[in-house]
């Protein structure tokens, strides 16, 4: 899968610029229709701890730099990682939903909103 490729590099690499040039073309590659529902939902996930990881590098720079415009960064790819949730949460059951509130990725994304604020 290509856009776990771009994650690893994400995670290999050192350089912030090249975090986020990897996890957003990761992100493209998720964005492709995909008709399984499993891949879906699969992909999904994957997107969300993306937007997580885009959030979670940003705030760790704004927090060693005190640069704002990492830390406006966080901000952006944490809501935009509860916005894609709140859009497509509906190829998950019930009980998906919550575990991935309560125990998952948006949890993890909820944390760092509350963190940076």
């Amino acid at each position: 899968m290509y856009a776990y490729s771009y994650y690893q590099a994400a995670i290999d690499s050192d350089n912030i610029s090249d975090v986020e040039n990897y996890l957003k073309k990761a992100l493209e590659v998720c964005n492709n229709r995909i008709k399984d529902k499993d891949m879906k939902q699969e992909l999904l996930t994957f997107k969300l701890r993306i937007f997580y990881n885009l959030g979670e590098v940003f705030l760790r720079d704004f927090k060693q730099t005190n640069d704002e415009l990492s830390k406006q960064k966080a901000g952006e790819y944490l809501k935009e990682g509860m916005k894609c949730f709140k859009i497509n949460k509906q190829i998950f059951s019930k009980q998906e939903q919550k575990e991935i509130e309560t125990d998952g990725p948006i949890k993890d994304i909820l944390d760092l909103l509350n963190e940076l604020h």
